[in-house]
């Protein structure tokens, strides 16, 4: 009885894969240029502000924080990475799927190497209980459209090993307690390239007055 089931799945799996280039042909008649890969030289790491609160579906691209005092909030850490593109002869194994209903739109170019580990840690205290050196990964998460994984905070998303992303935008999930910070962003990616950043100091609002003075 399961028979004509399995053989529908694999023959609808057939179809999808040849859709989306899976099969090695191009069902769009040569009008797709060649896939292509990039890989990741360096980052740089920059902070940006949003008119309200961050969220994970936050998609705005923010404003650039020019030293002002910035609600914790609305404060965005943002990687953008410098990149080099290049050719493949076979479409990127991750994108064997890309969605039928784009099969013949090229798909974005695809990152060479993966995420291994991200870390955030600033140079003063953010909490009581997160002191000067303390890794702050468990309390910032990605958000935005560049995110390709659901990901509640940042180890939950390197542990599922992201392609080295373009542009990665983070947010804090709790506030501080303490205003003035350099934030250190440590990627490591699956190659062995280690990108070690410091972000520009920020004085992060919370509550109703920005306390600015640091910690003794």
């Amino acid at each position: 009885m399961k028979a004509p089931l399995l053989t529908s799945c694999a023959s609808f799996t057939a179809i999808l894969l040849s859709a989306c280039g899976g099969s090695g042909t191009d069902p769009c008649g040569g009008s797709l240029p060649p896939p292509s890969e990039y890989t990741v030289n360096d980052y740089q790491v920059s902070v940006i502000q949003h008119a309200e609160p961050i969220t994970a579906n936050t998609y705005d691209y923010g404003e650039p924080v020019n030293g002002e005092p910035v609600s914790w909030s609305q404060l965005g850490v943002v990687l953008t990475a410098d990149v080099q593109h290049y050719q493949v002869q076979a479409a990127p194994t991750r994108w064997s799927l890309w969605p039928l209903a784009l099969a013949c739109s090229p798909a974005p170019s695809q990152p060479a190497q993966t995420v291994v580990s991200i870390s955030v840690v600033s140079d003063n205290a953010y909490t009581d209980d997160y002191p000067a050196g303390s890794d702050l990964s468990g309390i910032v998460a990605p958000y935005g459209m560049l995110v390709w994984v659901d990901a509640e905070d940042l180890n939950d998303y390197f542990v599922q090993q992201p392609g080295a992303p373009e542009r990665l935008s983070l947010f804090f999930t709790e506030p501080p307690q303490y205003a003035r910070h350099t934030f250190t962003i440590t990627v490591e990616l699956d190659d062995g390239s280690r990108f070690v950043l410091d972000s520009p100091d920020v004085e992060m609002q919370f509550g109703s007055v920005s306390a600015s003075v640091l910690p003794q």
